[in-house]
Order: C-alpha cells, then structure tokens, then sequence
C-alpha cells in the first residue's frame, strides 16, 4: 500500500508539474520551447532539485523514506515553481 501511495502521489505530482509548465508558459509555443521557458525560470530550484535525486540514484537500495525524499524534491519543484 505504501508504494502504491507514492506512485499515487508521484504521479499527481508529475501533473502538478505539467499544470504548472503549461500555466505559466506561452501555448503558442512548442512543448520544448515551454519546458526550456520553465526550466530558465526555475533553473535554481531545479538544480537543487537534480542534486538531490542525483544523490538518490546513486544509492544502492531504496527504501519508502529514500523514495519519499524524492517525491518531495519534485513536489517542491511544483510549488515553488515561478513563472
């Protein structure tokens, strides 16, 4: 049940993320041109955040709590997203 709750929340999370990208980017735009727009916006959280789960991967197990610092780190992504 645990896991099926992160990948729940992971999910949910991703479209946070896609909303997010989306709200605050140009739908004139290409896909890429509106990621590489929210990720010039962001580039301080987001690298913060590529650290983290950079970090992450290179363990060699993961546990629930392992996995829910990494759904934190993406979920914060998505609130503290500007445009």
């Amino acid at each position: 049940l645990a896991r099926s709750a992160l990948r729940s929340d992971l999910y949910g999370a991703l479209a946070g993320l896609t909303e997010r990208v989306n709200a605050v980017t140009s739908p004139a735009d290409t896909p890429q041109a509106r990621i590489e727009h929210w990720e010039q916006a962001n580039a301080e959280g987001l690298a913060r955040a590529r650290a983290t789960l950079a970090e992450i991967s290179e363990l060699e197990t993961f546990d629930l709590a392992t996995l829910s610092v990494a759904l934190r780190t993406i979920r914060t992504l998505v609130t503290q997203s500007t445009t």
